[in-house]
C-alpha cells in the first residue's frame, strides 16, 4: 500500500466534516491576550481552519463549534473556522481532521498534536509536534521545524536553522539559499532533495537505498548506500543527517521528481474551503447564492412554525459553509439576518 493516499484522505475529511455539521453552533468568541502570556490557545477541529497572526491583543474565533469549559482557551471546531491571534501566541493544534493554514505568528509558535489532513504553516517563529497525516508545507519558519511523524510529502522553504523530520513516509524537498551553520535531520522512506548553492560547505552522513548525488564545489559524487562528508570550515558548514528509502540529491540544480508533487493539489483544494470559493457547477452556484440574504417572509410562507423555519434556514447556511460554497463572513451575515 502507498505511504500516502490523497483520495482516501480527501474522503475521510469530507465524511468527518459532514458528520460534525449537525446542530453545530456558530462561535463568536473574543478573548483578551496580554503580552508575554504563555497559556496556549488549544484547538480541536473536524473542518478547515485558518489561523492568522495579527498585531492585536485579542483572540477572535469565528466558525462552527463550541468553547470547551474544562480548560481555558480551548475550542472544539465542527466546521470551517477563522481564528485571529496575536503574533506572539502559542497555538496548540490538539486533534485536527481537515486542512489547516497557520500564518503570521512571527513571534509565536505552533504545536502539533495530531493532524489528519494537509497543513500549511507560514511566517511563524517555530513549528514542532508529533504527527501529520497529509502533505505538509512549511514556509518562512524563523527558528525550527521539528515533527516526529509525517505521512505525506513535505516542503520546507527556506530552511530555518533547525529542521528535524523523523518517520516521514513521503518525499521531502528543502530549499536552503543560506545554509551556513544550519542543521538538517531527515528520516524518510522516499526521496530527499536539498537545494543549496554550489559553494555550500557540508558535513555529516547520508544513507540511502537509492543513489546519493552530491553536486557541490566541495564534493561532486554519485554513489549508493552511504556517504560521509567533511567540511573545511565546520563552523560555517551545513550539517546533515539524512536517511532515505529512495534517491538523495544535494546541490543547486535539483532533478524533477514526480512524486514530490503528490498531495499539493489536495492541499490547495481543501485550503480553498475556508476561503469560501464557490463550486464551479451551475447547480452549486445557484444553491449557494452567497450574496442573497434569507427573507423571513418567504420562509414563513413555507411553514407555519417560525422556529422550525429559522432552524432549517440556519442548517442550510451552515451546510453551504461546510461545503465551501460561502465564506465565514457571508455565513455570519446570513445568520445575523435570520436572527434580526
Amino acid at each position: 500500500m502507498p505511504d500516502f493516499d490523497p483520495e482516501a484522505l480527501e474522503k475521510n475529511i469530507r465524511q468527518t466534516l459532514q458528520s460534525a455539521l449537525a446542530n453545530a453552533p456558530f462561535i463568536r468568541e473574543e478573548i483578551p491576550w496580554e503580552a508575554g502570556d504563555a497559556t496556549p490557545l488549544t484547538l480541536s477541529a473536524s473542518g478547515p481552519i485558518h489561523i492568522q497572526g495579527e498585531e492585536t491583543s485579542t483572540v477572535r474565533v469565528r466558525g462552527l463549534g463550541t468553547a470547551r469549559h474544562d480548560r481555558p482557551r480551548a475550542f472544539q471546531i465542527n466546521g470551517p473556522a477563522q481564528v485571529r491571534v496575536p503574533r506572539s501566541a502559542h497555538v496548540a493544534l490538539e486533534s485536527i481532521t481537515g486542512p489547516v493554514h497557520v500564518g503570521g505568528l512571527s513571534r509565536g509558535q505552533v504545536q502539533i498534536g495530531e493532524i489528519n489532513g494537509p497543513i500549511k504553516v507560514s511566517a511563524t517563529q517555530a513549528c514542532w509536534g508529533n504527527r501529520i497525516k497529509g502533505p505538509a508545507d512549511f514556509k518562512e519558519i524563523a527558528a525550527r521545524v521539528e515533527i516526529k511523524s509525517i505521512h505525506g510529502p513535505v516542503l520546507v522553504t527556506p530552511c530555518p536553522p533547525l529542521v528535524r523530520l523523523e518517520d516521514v513516509r513521503g518525499p521531502v524537498r528543502l530549499h536552503c539559499p543560506d545554509p551556513a551553520g544550519k542543521h538538517i535531520v531527515i528520516h524518510s522512506t522516499r526521496s530527499v532533495v536539498v537545494e543549496v548553492p554550489a559553494d555550500t560547505e557540508i558535513q555529516g552522513t547520508i544513507r540511502s537505498v537509492g543513489q546519493v548525488q552530491v553536486d557541490l564545489e566541495q564534493n561532486t559524487s554519485r554513489q549508493d548506500a552511504e556517504v560521509h562528508l567533511r567540511a573545511e570550515h565546520p563552523e560555517r558548514a551545513l550539517t546533515v543527517e539524512i536517511v532515505a528509502g529512495k534517491q538523495v540529491y544535494i546541490g543547486p540544480n535539483p532533478p524533477e521528481i514526480s512524486e514530490s508533487a503528490i498531495g499539493w493539489e489536495l492541499l490547495e483544494k481543501f485550503l480553498n474551503l475556508w476561503r469560501g470559493r464557490p463550486a464551479k457547477t451551475e447547480t452549486a452556484a445557484a444553491s449557494a447564492a452567497p450574496t442573497r440574504r434569507p427573507q423571513p417572509e418567504a420562509l414563513s410562507a413555507e411553514a407555519s412554525n417560525a422556529e422550525a423555519e429559522l432552524r432549517q434556514a440556519r442548517q442550510r447556511i451552515l451546510r453551504l459553509l461546510a461545503e465551501g460554497k460561502i465564506s465565514l463572513e457571508e455565513a455570519e451575515r446570513l445568520l445575523d439576518a435570520l436572527e434580526a
